[in-house]
């Protein structure tokens, strides 16, 4: 019977070398600002070795999937998603990958903007013929905010004379004049819906009177009128007639004179 030599025996031994990697973010989402009721997204991607576990955070607390926070995963890839904002849910958010090697953090923030209201409203204002009219209301807001103008229910167009602005969080419709007395709304709107204040503009007229001689004294006379200008006509003149009269424009601003004199000449014989 053969036999093997003892110097001819042999061991093998198969070693299995695992390498674990730990985790990186190789996409991350940037800072965003959203609306009121819109729908917030925050996705990223990860790389490194399973099994890998993946925690939001808002304000240095822990989000969990429930209400409007859903959490999901699909592979590498891992996202927050915020269902209808609520000013609530501005804040600065963080998203922390571990495994048994490593972890890796990241942070991005949210701004949640609602729909605008007015700071300064206004209601009635007042103004004299021919003078400047200015009506303004400012906003608390003017990302994506838009103003409309209307007047008795119509919309206010920019135009020569009226001249419409947004600068500032501050809403400006200017150049009005007496024609354009009504009542104003101002609207204003974002993606988060809007908000309205109204006023009444009222541009007063004049009165004008004459006066020198009564009036009481004088034959036929007419005094006429618009909305710019007066006229005192008098019928069949005689020589005492012959007066200075002066016509008084005035109104809440204030009052102007100016004076002419009539001479009549007496009949030729």
């Amino acid at each position: 019977m053969l036999s093997t030599p003892a110097s001819l025996h042999h061991v093998e031994t198969l070693i299995l070398l695992t390498f674990m990697y730990p985790p990186i973010f190789v996409s991350k989402p940037e800072p965003m600002t959203l609306f009121v009721g819109k729908e917030a997204v925050f996705q990223c991607s990860l790389t490194g070795s399973s099994p890998m576990d993946v925690v939001w955070h808002k304000d240095n607390i822990a989000i969990s999937s429930e209400g409007n926070y859903v959490m999901k995963s699909d592979k590498n890839k891992y996202s927050l998603h915020i269902k209808s904002l609520e000013l609530a849910h501005q804040g600065v958010y963080l998203c922390k990958a571990s495994n048994s090697v490593g972890t890796a953090t990241f942070t991005t923030e949210l701004w949640v903007v609602d729909k605008p209201s007015f700071v300064k409203p206004f209601d009635q204002v007042s103004a004299a013929v021919n003078d400047p009219v200015r009506l303004e209301c400012q906003v608390n807001e003017d990302i994506g905010v838009t103003i409309t103008w209307t007047r008795d229910g119509k919309k206010v167009h920019q135009s020569m004379d009226c001249k419409l602005s947004f600068e500032d969080k501050l809403a400006v419709i200017a150049g009005l004049e007496k024609a354009d007395s009504g009542v104003y709304k101002c609207r204003a709107t974002n993606s988060a819906g809007f908000k309205e204040t109204s006023g009444t503009l009222y541009v007063k007229g004049y009165e004008c009177s004459a006066y020198g001689r009564p009036l009481c004294c004088l034959g036929t006379y007419f005094i006429k009128k618009d909305a710019t200008s007066s006229s005192l006509e008098l019928q069949s003149v005689k020589p005492s007639d012959s007066a200075t009269y002066t016509c008084q424009v005035s109104n809440d601003a204030g009052k102007v004179d100016c004076t002419a004199v009539l001479f009549v000449k007496g009949a030729c014989l």
